[in-house]
C-alpha cells in the first residue's frame, strides 16, 4: 500500500477488455492465473501458499462480519511470504496472433471477447497483460506521459512534502 505523491498520468479507458468476464487457472509449464486480462505466473509451492491464502482471508473476512469496502478504510486480511521460485522474463512487448477467435465456442476461447487478428502480449516479470492495440497504444502514452512528468519532477521536493 502507498500513497501518491505526484500524479503522473491519469487516462480513461473503456471498462471492457480482451478478456473481460473470465477467472482461470492452468498447470503447464508453471501454473497460470488469469484474471480478466492479467495473467501472473506462478510456481506450484506458490500457487499453493496463494490458495491457502485466499481461504484464510475469506475465513477472516466472515470472522470480521464480512466488511464492505470503504474509502479510508484498510483491513488487511491475509499476508504470506511468496516466490521462492521466482520467474522473471524481464520485459518483452509481443504482437500476438489472436487464436481466440478461429477457436470460438471452445473451451480455450470462453470469456475472449474480442475478434481483431492481433493484440499486445505484454509480459513484466511473472505478470502478463493482453491488450487490444489501442488500449496498447493508450499505456504507451501514458507511460510517457508519465516518463516526462517525472523527468520534469523534482523527486527530492515530491518526497519532503509526502
Amino acid at each position: 500500500m502507498g500513497s501518491i505523491a505526484r500524479s503522473l498520468s491519469d487516462r480513461k479507458i473503456e471498462n471492457r477488455s480482451i478478456f473481460n468476464n473470465r477467472m482461470v487457472v492452468e498447470v503447464c509449464e508453471k501454473v497460470h492465473f488469469h484474471y480478466r486480462n492479467l495473467r501472473i505466473l506462478l510456481s506450484l509451492s506458490d500457487f499453493l501458499e496463494l490458495c491457502r491464502g485466499c481461504s484464510q482471508a475469506y475465513e477472516r473476512w466472515q470472522k470480521l462480519g464480512s466488511p464492505e469496502p470503504k474509502k479510508g478504510e484498510h483491513i488487511e486480511l491475509c499476508r504470506k511470504k511468496v516466490a521462492h521460485d521466482s520467474f522473471n522474463e524481464n520485459i518483452q512487448i509481443n504482437l500476438n496472433n489472436n487464436l481466440y477467435a478461429p477457436n470460438k465456442g471452445r473451451i480455450y476461447a470462453e470469456g475472449a471477447d474480442f475478434d481483431e487478428k492481433h493484440y499486445i502480449h505484454l509480459k513484466l516479470r511473472d505478470l502478463r497483460l493482453e491488450l487490444n492495440i489501442d488500449e496498447f497504444k493508450e499505456l504507451a502514452d501514458a507511460v510517457r506521459e508519465a516518463e516526462g512528468r517525472l523527468k520534469d519532477s523534482d523527486i527530492s521536493a515530491l518526497l519532503q512534502k509526502a
